[in-house]
């Protein structure tokens, strides 16, 4: 047997087996490649749409395990609102067709929808289509955070302040919507512009100064101007931060129109200014504290010339009234400090304070509840003024009103006891000689002959007929002696009775029987202001009816006088004396002066109540 040549030639058998390792080879490189993918590498049987294929990376991107889905549908996976886009792209690649890249939900392990970038291209093999090759990419985060970045977007393009992002050269690399109508431009036109452009107070030599102060402080609140497409300059107020992205520095400054708080900060400058010229200029003391922590936040420098505090005391310690206050004034004036803190009730009052160096102040102080929005208190505004000049006038005046009423008592007593003289003098003497005489005219007409001298006498004894009842008269109207010899209860009904009898009026008495132990003058004097009011009754009331009551109370006597006559505004009685008459004012200042009381009620059409107290001592 002839033994073959060798030629340089591989034979058939070793490119075969060579071809083979290659493959192998080959298939290994591409089995690890696919075990390793960081992206979901898969199958899909054309006829049925099952996966034949899944790698690793399916388990540890969506939690399932592959076993769990191989062999199994593809569609159970897809987020019903995506089936259709799903099945439309499983049917093109199932006819052969390329389709570009598409995204669908799919439903991991835990429940939660992941978003994949889908890359399919159809798997093909002798020509025939046997099902779909594709590329699933997890894109949920970079989906996140393209929709966090579509929202802070929106988000800052519908804020009230404008926004905007700026290099370290000064350009602006974004703004938004708020930014671009507050100055005028289009955010092109803006994208285009530096700072410069539209703020005047930082210009180009200002700037790199400022850029390292914000990157030292790394963030600026401040003021500034921002000038407008058509050249109007308005007030902003500028937050700026400092960043670094990808190397490179920017900031961002949110910028706010503060032309309106300008304007408001100027006009409360000028109230301030106003407010200041007229609390400083006048002889009260106004003043602002806290109402929480009762810090002073302004007192007026008429303080110091009133309390007698200097007002850096006042600020450095409080201000505090209760420690000036003098002692018999202390505990009412606590009170109604603790109304003004606990119930919010406005305070007013009058009282003394001490001053330093011993004097003492009348003042009136009024404090006032400021409210806040929420209708809470947060502020006590007060005003102080020295009364001590009027509270001395008032005192003068009071103590001349008292001597006055004492003495016009005093003459009331002298003026009764005067009257009560002429009236015995009157009934005792005159009316005694008159009587005398008649009764001696009337026998001495008895033993004349003549009939002309007795009609004469007669004439006379009636003239002095008259003159005793005219004597009887004024005694009764001088002082009644019924008052002296029966008392006061009997005086007041033969009064009554009389006006009744003269003027037609009914009358009605009415006492309690309990003895009135009042002195003679007392008793004359109380006889006198009912008997003034009874007349009052028939000048003015056009009553019919009159009714007078006396009772005694507590050691007070009490009298009433009433009528059902048209009545009157009894405000009269303070501003327009004259139209009712000094009468019923002179009965109460001369009540006033025995410290009784006067009360008086009284209506158009409904009649008049007189109420008269006098204290028996």
């Amino acid at each position: 047997m002839k033994e073959k040549k060798k030629t340089g030639h591989p034979s058939s058998a070793d490119l075969r087996k060579r071809a083979e390792e290659e493959l192998r080879e080959s298939e290994e490189r591409y089995r690890r490649l696919i075990e390793t993918a960081p992206d979901v590498i898969y199958n899909l049987s054309a006829e049925d749409g099952t996966f034949t294929l899944l790698n690793p990376a399916f388990e540890r991107i969506t939690g399932w395990s592959r076993a769990e889905w191989l062999g199994k549908p593809f569609m159970p996976l897809v987020h019903p609102d995506d089936l259709t886009l799903a099945r439309e792209a499983f049917q093109q690649v199932s006819r052969g067709e390329s389709i570009p890249p598409y995204e669908l939900r799919i439903l991991s392990k835990s429940g939660e929808y992941l978003i994949g970038e889908f890359t399919s291209f159809p798997h093909i093999e002798k020509r025939k289509v046997l099902g779909e090759f594709g590329i699933a990419r997890d894109i949920t985060e970079r989906k996140r955070a393209e929709e966090a970045l579509q929202f802070m977007r929106v988000s800052l393009d519908n804020a009230a302040d404008t926004m905007a992002c700026i290099r370290r050269d000064g350009r602006f690399v974004d703004v938004n919507k708020a930014f671009c109508r507050m100055v005028g431009y289009s955010r092109e036109e803006l994208l285009s512009m530096t700072v410069h452009d539209i703020d005047p107070d930082y210009q180009a030599e200002m700037w790199p100064g400022f850029w390292e102060r914000l990157k030292q402080a790394g963030s600026l609140m401040f003021e500034s101007l921002h000038r407008t497409k058509d050249g109007r300059d308005f007030p902003v107020e500028i937050i700026a931060t400092f960043f670094e992205y990808n190397g490179r520095e920017y900031h961002c400054s949110f910028a706010r129109d503060i032309t309106e708080r300008k304007g408001a900060e100027e006009a409360l400058r000028e109230s301030e200014m106003r407010f200041r010229e007229v609390v400083e200029n006048i002889h009260e003391v106004f003043w602002i504290r806290d109402f929480d922590t009762r810090r002073i936040l302004y007192v007026s420098p008429e303080y110091e010339t009133i309390w007698g505090h200097a007002l850096e005391e006042v600020y450095a310690k409080g201000l505090s009234f209760m420690e000036n206050v003098h002692p018999e004034d202390e505990e009412r004036i606590s009170l109604s400090r603790k109304a003004l803190y606990e119930e919010g009730r406005p305070f007013d009052e009058e009282y003394r304070i001490i001053r330093p160096d011993h004097s003492i102040r009348w003042v009136r102080a009024r404090t006032y509840p400021v409210f806040n929005e929420n209708m809470k208190v947060s502020r006590l505004a007060g005003i102080s003024e020295d009364i001590t000049e009027r509270k001395l006038v008032e005192e003068a005046l009071r103590t001349s009103k008292s001597k006055l009423r004492t003495l016009s008592l005093e003459l009331s007593h002298a003026e009764e006891r005067e009257r009560r003289r002429l009236a015995l003098f009157l009934h005792d003497e005159i009316g005694q000689s008159l009587a005398l005489l008649r009764m001696k005219l009337g026998e001495y007409a008895g033993g004349l002959e003549f009939k002309s001298g007795k009609h004469d006498i007669g004439q006379i004894c009636d003239v002095l007929e008259k003159a005793i009842d005219q004597t009887h008269t004024l005694t009764f109207e001088l002082s009644p002696p019924i008052l002296h010899q029966l008392g006061l209860e009997a005086a007041i009904e033969w009064a009554g009775e009389k006006i009744s009898q003269d003027q037609g009026i009914d009358f009605i008495f009415n006492d309690d029987g309990r003895l009135k132990p009042l002195d003679v003058d007392l008793k004359a004097f109380l006889f006198r202001c009912i008997r003034e009011l009874m007349m009052n009754i028939v000048k003015h009331a056009k009553a019919r009816r009159m009714a007078v009551s006396l009772t005694m109370t507590q050691n007070q006597v009490y009298a009433t006088v009433e009528d059902n006559g048209i009545g009157f505004d009894t405000s009269l009685l303070e501003r327009q004396p004259e139209r009712v008459g000094f009468g019923l004012f002179s009965i109460r200042e001369r009540l006033a002066a025995v410290d009784g009381t006067f009360e008086i009620r009284s209506a158009a059409g409904r009649g008049t109540r007189v109420a008269l107290s006098i204290p028996v001592k």
